[in-house]
């Protein structure tokens, strides 16, 4: 979606992925306060959802149904909103591209009978497109809704698994293997998806999917909201046993009436009864501890792709299709096993939790094992041809004129690597096939776009070592989950994990404020610009690439030991109530 975004529309990725990033945060803040007082039946909340979902890739399919996109030729817009005859329209812009195209390339020959015009504006790339304002609109809602509407799954869908399975004794250890299931879905979706989406023509037409998802979600909507009014009259006591429990917490809410006036200051002295669980230990290393995890695994497994692309030089495509294979491995398979043998050994009963919590640190540890190895699995950078051209007519380059060439446009030809066609001595340009011919560095051979990088072979040993130490540490990613719905007190489970997801929500619109993941490495290493400037990180051509392997793997181990300092804390500390056992528990919950 990505290269769709930058070149159709001229929209930045990171921008859709924080607006769908506060969107979820203000869901799961308005759960948290409204969900205890309105009591909708949890079925009922999916389901609704589900259709927000539906209609935000309606939103997303949008600009490309309608032909949102930016022409690359300002002098066509008009032009092309304009003209009745779409061929035409088609048909000039192809040429203009072309001519612009040829325009750029024409800047980066070697000037060799003046063919460079000096008059004419510099161009840092062909491919560059104004962002579209209506295109952002339509995204920026789609993203709104999407985030807005995902949020009852991460924290409705997640208790009320968890709920239902520890009403039955002879299910006491079920949640951890559902909710590794749950988790594993919502976590390995997109990643797991993108290769096919990559790899298979028709299916890169991103409205197509779009379409596709829009369409089951409709369809799972309605089956979830008929299910949904077919169990209302069997939820209906635990409904009313619900509004007993909550008027007996405190006299002052059981005289407050809940009418549309007071619903908002029901509402906020209902969150500020439950922020006592923000003053107990426990939950806030606990939660902090899965904030920082989650924000490290889902940050690294984004922008893996990227990292595969720049470290081994390997293409976009196949990069996509190792970060697929690397997260089933590395998530998918641990989340369902770890939830499966959790279940089996009664993990979370009474007594068996806090060893459970030291595997769990014991198992994060092997993470950053894992991730402070591989940063001796990197290769090194490729080099580029330093050609002196002052004083040097008599060699390959007389009267290229590449001292002027301000713009870096790697090329390569048999593993040696060039600055720009210009200092390849290249003469011609092809624009229909993208070749540069006639360069008298290389005996009048053509040459490739790009760098060329050493027969480095540790792309292998770089996903196993990570590979491994990803699938130990997420065999117990749910263990932070259930301890904080164990912990929490009797009917504020819900509350509490909305709490500790908004943490982790919040964090990652920091995160994408400092750019400390990505593409803060980048920045920071980048040996060579393809533009002299470094306002955008895409411009970096090279990079220094052991000071962006320790940075791109640097920053998340010291987030995770922060996180085993927590775990550490929590495991030390002592129990600020004896644990309810697990039938006195349920005897609670259905009375």
């Amino acid at each position: 979606m990505k290269p769709m975004l930058d070149k159709k529309f001229g929209i930045p990725l990171a921008l859709l992925l924080n607006i769908q990033n506060v969107a979820q945060m203000i869901g799961i803040v308005l759960i948290a306060v409204v969900r205890v007082k309105l009591r909708f039946p949890p079925l009922k909340v999916i389901s609704i959802a589900l259709i927000l979902s539906s209609i935000a890739m309606l939103f997303l399919a949008a600009p490309e149904w309608v032909n949102f996109e930016t022409p690359q030729c300002e002098s066509l817009q008009g032009r092309n909103a304009s003209s009745a005859n779409s061929t035409l329209s088609q048909w000039a812009e192809k040429s203009c591209v072309l001519e612009k195209k040829r325009a750029f390339h024409d800047q980066l020959i070697c000037n060799i009978h003046d063919r460079r015009n000096s008059s004419s504006p510099k161009l840092s790339s062909w491919e560059e497109r104004q962002t579209n304002i209506y295109a952002l609109v339509l995204f920026g809602i789609g993203q709104c809704l999407a985030g807005f509407s995902s949020a009852p799954f991460i924290t409705i869908a997640f208790y009320h698994v968890y709920e239902e399975c520890s009403k039955r004794k002879e299910e006491e250890n079920q949640p951890s293997l559902l909710l590794g299931i749950l988790t594993a879905i919502y976590l390995t979706g997109p990643y797991i998806s993108q290769p096919f989406i990559e790899s298979i023509p028709w299916l890169q037409k991103s409205w197509i999917g779009f379409c596709v998802c829009g369409g089951v979600y409709a369809l799972t909507a309605i089956f979830m909201f008929f299910l949904s009014t077919k169990n209302e009259s069997l939820t209906e006591k635990t409904a009313q046993t619900e509004t007993l429990m909550l008027s007996s917490q405190s006299e002052h809410l059981e005289n407050t009436p809940v009418t549309e006036k007071g619903l908002l200051s029901c509402c906020l002295r209902e969150l500020w009864t439950n922020l006592e669980l923000c003053s107990k230990r426990k939950f806030l290393t606990m939660s902090s501890a899965w904030t920082l995890n989650t924000y490290i695994f889902t940050e690294y497994q984004q922008h893996l792709s990227e990292f595969i692309r720049i470290e081994y030089g390997t293409p976009h495509e196949m990069a996509v299709i190792y970060t697929g294979v690397h997260s089933f491995f590395s998530i998918a398979l641990p989340l369902v096993i770890g939830g499966c043998a959790m279940s089996r050994l009664g993990s979370f009963s009474t007594g068996k939790l806090k060893s459970t919590v030291k595997w769990m640190g014991i198992f994060w540890f092997i993470i950053c094992l894992a991730f402070t190895a591989v940063i001796f699995c990197g290769c090194p950078e490729p080099t580029i041809e330093d050609t002196n051209t002052e004083g040097n007519a008599s060699s390959c380059l007389a009267s290229c004129d590449c001292d002027s060439v301000t713009q870096i446009y790697p090329v390569n030809f048999n593993g040696k690597n060039f600055r720009t066609p210009c200092h390849a001595g290249c003469i011609d340009f092809d624009p229909f096939s993208n070749i540069w011919s006639n360069c008298k560095c290389v005996g009048y051979s053509s040459i490739s776009t790009g760098l060329a990088y050493s027969n480095c072979k540790n792309l292998v040993l770089y996903l196993v070592i990570t590979g491994v130490g990803l699938f130990v540490g997420n065999l117990v990613f749910i263990t932070p989950m259930m301890t904080i719905l164990k912990d929490a007190p009797v009917k504020k489970g819900l509350f509490a994990l909305c709490l500790a997801t908004s943490l982790g929500q919040l964090l990652h619109i920091l995160g994408f404020i400092t750019s400390l993941i990505f593409p803060a490495p980048i920045k920071l290493t980048c040996i060579l610009m393809s533009n002299g400037h470094s306002e955008d990180d895409e411009n970096c051509v090279l990079q220094d690439n052991l000071w962006f392997t320790s940075l791109f793997h640097g920053v998340p181990v010291g987030f995770q030991v922060l996180a085993l300092y927590l775990v550490y804390l929590y495991y030390i500390s002592p129990s600020e109530q004896e644990d309810i056992p697990m039938t006195e528990r349920n005897r609670e919950l259905s009375d």
